[in-house]
């Protein structure tokens, strides 16, 4: 019984330490995932300035030719 009870308290021990490891990581993702929203939201304004830039620069060359669409 006593061997029961050394054997239980071993396990729970090592479940409790696999829980702070778990959370550990789970964190770890969770700044993992911020950093990649922030670098997606990033790219995505950099994208939409970077087409209107070719929009403003094909606007002015159409006016400046005279090409009214």
């Amino acid at each position: 019984m006593e061997t029961e009870k050394e054997l239980a308290k071993q396990i729970l021990e090592k479940l409790k330490e696999m829980n702070t490891k778990l959370a550990s990581i789970e964190d770890s993702l969770d700044k993992s995932d911020s950093k990649m929203d922030k670098l997606n939201g990033g790219a995505s304004k950099s994208v939409e300035s970077g087409v209107c830039v070719v929009m403003e620069q094909n606007h002015e060359i159409s006016i400046s030719g005279h090409h009214f669409y």
